[in-house]
C-alpha cells in the first residue's frame, strides 16, 4: 500500500549532483533546507499528475526534514488502501492515489521540497501548486515506479500455538481478495522462524494452521511461553514478497507433552 522513500544528505564537501540545493531556496525563501516539507509528485500514463506530502516513518506524521535537532531521511506515502478508516479529508483531497493504478501502470515520480504544509493527502497539482511553491531535488526527478501488484489489506487478529502447528486467525477488513492473491506469512522471534505461503482459493476460510517450522528452540516438556511476531507480506505477480502488509507481536505459550512435540 506504501511507497517508501530514503533521502540522502550530503556535506558541503561531498556533492554527486554539482547542484547546492541550499543556492535555490534562497532565492525564494530564508529558511533553511531543514525547515522544508518532503513531498512527492506522481504523474500517470494519461497523463494526470497529483501531489501529497510525505510521511516521517519514525513519527508517522506530516514533518519537515529536521525537527527540532533531528534530521529525518526516512518518508512514505500511502497509495493503496490498508484497511485503516481514512480521516475526514479536505475537498479535492484524496487519501489514496486518484490516477491510474492497476498492475502494469507506470509512473512518473519525481521527489520535492516545499515550504508550505498543504495537501496533506493526494491533490491534483493544478489546484493547489505553483512553481515558485517548490523545489525538485535534483536525482529524483521523473524517475519511473511500474505497479506490479495490488493487495487485499489483510489484518491478523490473533495467533497462538496448538501442539505442533500455529493457528492464525486474519481478517479482510475491506471486503476478501479475489481468489487467487498470494501473501506469505512469518512468525518469528526468541529463536523461531515458520514460514508460509498463503494464497486465497475464495473460499472465506480465516483461519490458518502454520507449521511450527524447521528453525526453533528446544522445547523440553512442560509450559514455556516467548514473545513472538507474526507478519505478513503481500506476493508480487514475480513470486516475491512485497511490503510487510500487517503484523501482531505477543507472548505465545508452549505446553509441551512428556513425549515432545507431535510432528
Amino acid at each position: 500500500p506504501y511507497l517508501f522513500v530514503d533521502i540522502n544528505y550530503y556535506d558541503t564537501s561531498v556533492n554527486p549532483t554539482g547542484v547546492p540545493v541550499e543556492s535555490w531556496l534562497s532565492l525564494a525563501s530564508d529558511k533553511s533546507i531543514g525547515d522544508y516539507y518532503p513531498a512527492i509528485l506522481v504523474t500517470d500514463g494519461n497523463g494526470s499528475s497529483f501531489a501529497r506530502l510525505l510521511t516521517n516513518t519514525s513519527t508517522n506524521t506530516v514533518t519537515t526534514l529536521r525537527v527540532g535537532n533531528v534530521w529525518y531521511s526516512a518518508f512514505k506515502v500511502k497509495f493503496f488502501s490498508d484497511g485503516t478508516t481514512p480521516p475526514i479529508l479536505p475537498v479535492g483531497q484524496s487519501d489514496t492515489f486518484p490516477g491510474e493504478d492497476s498492475v502494469g501502470a507506470n509512473l512518473k515520480v519525481t521527489l520535492f521540497l516545499i515550504d508550505k504544509k498543504s495537501f496533506e493527502y493526494w491533490t491534483g497539482v493544478d489546484k493547489q501548486i505553483t512553481v515558485a511553491d517548490y523545489f525538485p531535488i535534483p536525482t529524483s526527478i521523473a524517475m519511473t515506479a511500474e505497479i506490479n501488484s495490488t493487495y487485499t489489506p489483510i489484518k491478523i487478529v490473533d495467533f497462538t500455538f496448538l501442539s505442533s502447528y500455529f493457528q492464525v486467525r486474519i481478517s479482510f477488513p475491506n471486503g476478501n481478495p479475489p481468489a487467487g492473491e498470494k501473501y506469505t506469512f512469518r512468525i518469528s522471534g526468541s529463536g523461531f522462524l515458520a514460514i508460509y505461503d498463503y494464497e486465497y482459493k475464495g473460499a472465506g476460510i480465516l483461519i490458518l494452521n502454520i507449521p511450527l517450522g524447521t528453525t526453533h528452540p528446544d522445547l523440553p516438556p512442560g509450559t514455556h511461553t516467548y514473545y513472538l511476531t507474526c507478519s505478513v507480506y503481500g506476493v508480487s505477480s514475480s513470486g516475491e514478497a512485497g511490503v510487510q502488509l500487517d503484523s501482531l507481536s505477543k507472548n505465545v505459550t508452549f505446553d509441551i507433552p512428556d513425549s515432545g512435540i507431535i510432528s
